[in-house]
């Protein structure tokens, strides 16, 4: 049986509102301990910044830690940095060995793509992730600009849980997926606003109310 790994949900998400010096001193306490840890190592991965650095470690991951939390993950991370690079013989390989071993992964539509027969030597370019869905806005939205990032969960029930109670309080509110630090999370957005100073009203209330933290993101 494997060993309970340390759970790096909460660094996952400082790296995605851009608090990267937090999540970094979390990484380098949960190293003192747990340096062999696969999710330890994801999370290092994750924040490391140097491509292919980051890609072997993806690549420990998932050769010696299959059953990871992050084995799928991983496997995506690599997938990327292949097929960023134009080596598209080496993507398909690894598009196939995700849908294989990890068949109810949420990657496999993020690798469900045409990957061109030839490759390419296209070493310049950074691996890129698929962007996440534009958050669904009624016909009156594209007077509004901005919405407030409620939350961002990994359990899908919990984020639909949370978008129910603003609807039924009687807030625009949606779901939609997003990768974050190579996690699929669910993020809820409740409100539409014309002004960020309307939305800053609306954090205050979240906090108040719902004794939430949120954030202001822009309606693309």
């Amino acid at each position: 049986m494997l060993a309970q790994e340390q759970n790096i949900t909460a660094s996952l998400k400082l790296i995605e509102s851009g608090n990267i010096s937090e999540a970094k001193s979390n990484l380098d306490n949960l190293k003192v301990l747990h340096t062999e840890d696969p999710s330890v190592k994801f999370l290092e991965a994750v924040l490391t910044e140097d491509g292919e650095l980051a890609n072997s470690i993806y690549e420990d991951i998932y050769i010696h830690s299959p059953q990871s939390n992050y084995a799928d993950a991983s496997l995506y991370r690599i997938f990327s940095y292949y097929y960023a690079r134009g080596i598209y013989g080496k993507a398909e390989e690894l598009k196939s060995l995700l849908k294989n071993k990890y068949p109810s992964s949420p990657y496999i539509k993020a690798v469900d793509r045409t990957i061109p027969d030839d490759d390419e030597s296209t070493y310049e370019s950074a691996p890129t992730v698929p962007k996440a869905p534009v958050v669904p806005k009624t016909t009156s939205a594209v007077e509004y600009k901005f919405s407030i990032q409620a939350g961002a969960f990994l359990n899908n029930g919990n984020a639909r849980k949370l978008s129910e109670k603003f609807q039924q309080d009687g807030y625009e509110s949606s779901v939609f997926p997003k990768e974050i630090g190579g996690s699929i999370f669910n993020v809820v957005t409740v409100g539409q606003f014309r002004s960020r100073e309307d939305a800053d009203k609306f954090l205050a209330k979240l906090k108040s109310d719902y004794n939430l933290e949120g954030r202001i993101i822009p309606l693309n």
